[in-house]
């Protein structure tokens, strides 16, 4: 949960720490609380993703988020100007408020490897729903392939741990994650 913790729902529900609604807290005192919105408020929120320095927690409730079948996409690209160029635009054009998908969620990886910049996004769309039309820009970029399909979460969590590049020497990440809706708990 350390700073806040980013998942595929994002963009819907928040960070990890927003879906926190109550912890176990060891005070320095040695008295053991529960903390939720109720009892303790200010504590509550300083919990969600503070680097918790107010007593250790020693359990935390949190929602949980059904989830069937996601898309998933990893596409590679050769590191150019155009290619670059076509992914800010693409990207801005992500972002912009009119066109916001909370189901949409993505990371770009620019990365050095092998004497060479890579660039790399990985898209996650959380309904079952494949190719996704709100990613159509990204997908037109001429690229070199990669993965595209539907799949569990947990599949889509080892196929992407499987094809990110383990040697990189640098690596720069833009993940989305604003603007999204406060989560109704």
């Amino acid at each position: 949960m350390s700073s806040g913790g980013i998942t595929f729902h994002a963009r819907e529900r928040g960070f990890s720490c927003d879906n926190v609604y109550g912890y176990e807290v060891v005070l320095g005192s040695g008295e053991v609380i529960y903390v939720d919105e109720g009892s303790h408020p200010d504590l509550w929120v300083a919990l969600k993703g503070g680097s918790n320095n107010f007593g250790i927690i020693t359990r935390f409730d949190v929602a949980t988020i059904a989830q069937g079948n996601m898309w998933y996409s990893l596409l590679s690209y050769n590191y150019t100007n155009a290619t670059l160029r076509a992914h800010a635009k693409a990207f801005s054009n992500f972002m912009k408020p009119k066109n916001f998908d909370s189901a949409a969620m993505m990371g770009v990886f620019l990365v050095y490897t092998g004497g060479k910049f890579l660039l790399f996004d990985s898209m996650w769309y959380t309904k079952d729903v494949e190719k996704p039309a709100v990613y159509d820009a990204f997908t037109k970029i001429p690229n070199l392939g990669g993965v595209a399909e539907l799949n569990t979460i947990d599949k889509v969590v080892e196929l992407f741990g499987q094809n990110i590049p383990s040697n990189e020497q640098r690596l720069a990440t833009i993940i989305n994650t604003l603007p999204f809706h406060a989560p109704q708990i």
